[in-house]
């Protein structure tokens, strides 16, 4: 009898286990490969490395990249002007960035943002703007295989 009343005692409490329910607790953890945080990540790694100060994500870069990034896989072309003959540093401005020095580094292909970065840094050119001294700011696009990285500096 008494293990049948322990049971039924038992039961009931088993059911009421408290389980958190809300937003995963933030790790630290680096963001996941193949996002744009992460070619952020990357791309002051690289800059750190080489004794350069990091630079800091803008909003508008961001947007000027991703439009960037959108466009060249809606309308199927790989190249720093659009179709249209709109440059970077007209696009970066449309975007609402004054910037008196300006870079970008487009790719294709890449299905991660390390395979990015790292045929990036192994390009004389693409190198060059990443570890560009005067830059401070950056944005990320990626739409598809399409990456867009503009780096800036105000006026």
């Amino acid at each position: 009898m008494r293990p049948l009343l322990a049971a039924l005692i038992l039961l009931p409490l088993g059911a009421c286990v408290v389980i958190p329910i809300g937003p995963p607790a933030d790790t630290g953890d680096p963001a996941p490969v193949g996002t744009v945080d992460g070619l952020g990540q990357l791309l002051n790694g690289e800059r750190t490395a080489q004794g350069l100060s990091a630079v800091a994500p803008d909003s508008r870069l961001a947007a000027a990249a991703q439009a960037h990034a959108e466009d060249m896989q809606a309308r199927r072309y790989f190249s720093h002007d659009t179709p249209s003959g709109q440059t970077a540093g007209q696009r970066i401005a449309a975007a609402g960035y004054s910037a008196c020095l300006s870079a970008e580094n487009i790719a294709f292909g890449g299905s991660t943002d390390t395979q990015v970065m790292t045929s990036w840094m192994e390009s004389p050119g693409h190198r060059a703007n990443i570890l560009l001294p005067g830059v401070t700011a950056y944005g990320v696009g990626h739409a598809g295989s399409y990456w867009v990285l503009d780096l800036a500096k105000p006026c």
